[in-house]
């Protein structure tokens, strides 16, 4: 993610909030605990970044820090959009509309759901290495799985020439391959 900034400062609100938090006399850890009770998980750490602009406010703590220190943040010309969007009391309205085409719509099948065609037509289970198999063999896209393992523990035995017909079939009904 780019964090953007303005004269080298992550935020505009930190100079005020750190002069409200002085005019109201409370530390940077005061502000923090009274902070934490309003629901921001929040230290003192966090305090002192955004009062020298190090740290990126967002729009959703902003309110809560306005509040707690009784700032306005409707009336600086400089104050994040954001905010003064989220404290609206009449929200604005975006009116969406869409078109939907009406013919058939299969689902995206799972392993689980391949598993079940399979087992249901062909009366034997497919192991989901299998499915993975013969979805490269056909040229489907796969993801990089999260839990892959660089060298197997066991030695892997191709899928049997029947369970590839049937993850096939599997992958027809689906309509994921064509004939």
């Amino acid at each position: 993610m780019r964090l953007y900034t303005l004269d080298g400062k992550c935020n505009i609100s930190g100079e005020r909030i750190k002069s409200a938090r002085a005019k109201a006399k409370l530390t940077q850890d005061q502000l923090a605990a009274r902070l934490q009770v309003a629901g921001l998980q929040m230290g003192q750490m966090a305090i002192s970044r955004i009062e020298s602009g190090k740290r990126l406010v967002p729009d959703f703590e902003l309110p809560i820090i306005a509040e707690d220190m009784s700032l306005s943040l409707d009336n600086d010309a400089h104050m994040e959009t954001v905010v003064l969007l989220s404290r609206e009391t009449n929200p604005l309205t975006v009116e969406v509309r869409m078109e939907v085409e009406t013919g058939e719509v299969k689902e995206h099948p799972t392993y689980k759901g391949i598993q079940e065609y399979v087992q249901e037509k062909y009366s034997f289970k497919v192991h989901t290495a299998y499915i993975a198999e013969v979805k490269r063999m056909v040229g489907l896209n796969m993801h990089k799985a999260p839990n892959a393992v660089e060298q197997r523990k066991h030695e892997y035995h191709p899928c049997p020439p029947e369970k590839v017909e049937a993850i096939k079939d599997a992958l027809r009904h689906f309509g994921l391959i064509s004939e």
